[in-house]
């Protein structure tokens, strides 16, 4: 489904005479768009984040190990940080990656409904916010995790197979007035 931003982006700012192979990219979303001799084409950007406990960062690696194996990059700058760092900086970089994906993959074991710091919550209700489609590899365990643009799998295999789809999947824009 093409978002509303993508067709404002293209109406506000899109070039007048496109040519076919130009590509434009969405000024609200990681989204870019493709003229073809068939039109507009939407090609999702192929950035995901995982938001994960930090003490199950491994799990985490290892799930950026089988993404990138079908081509996928992972945002997550907090997965290379040593230590578990608390500060503005930090912050504002999980944000900004989370942001700069066009997916997010939260992993939300059942035994970890009630532990952890929250960090992993406020990257899945920033997800929310800007409207990203979210993976979740384990439970649902809150009220967030009915949303209609959650699906729910069991494993991290299981994980790396959906986002892949739909990273691969491309929209047709049938009109931008």
């Amino acid at each position: 489904m093409i978002t509303n931003c993508c067709s404002d982006t293209l109406r506000n700012y899109g070039p007048r005479d496109p040519i076919p192979g130009l590509e434009f990219g969405c000024r609200e979303c990681p989204s870019v768009l493709r003229y073809t001799e068939h039109g507009w084409k939407l090609r999702r950007s192929n950035r995901v984040y995982i938001a994960a406990p930090f003490p199950l960062k491994h799990m985490a690696i290892t799930l950026r190990f089988g993404l990138k194996s079908v081509g996928i990059v992972c945002s997550s700058r907090w997965l290379d940080l040593p230590t578990d760092e608390w500060s503005e900086s930090a912050a504002l970089a999980d944000l900004s990656d989370v942001e700069s994906s066009s997916m997010l993959i939260a992993i939300n074991p059942k035994d970890w409904a009630i532990k952890g710091t929250g960090g992993r919550h406020v990257e899945f209700g920033y997800a929310v916010a800007r409207d990203r489609p979210i993976v979740l590899i384990g439970e649902r365990t809150n009220v967030f995790h009915h949303l209609p643009n959650i699906q729910v799998v069991p494993d991290l295999t299981s994980g790396v197979q959906v986002v892949k789809e739909f990273i691969e999947t491309v929209t047709t824009v049938v009109a931008v007035a």
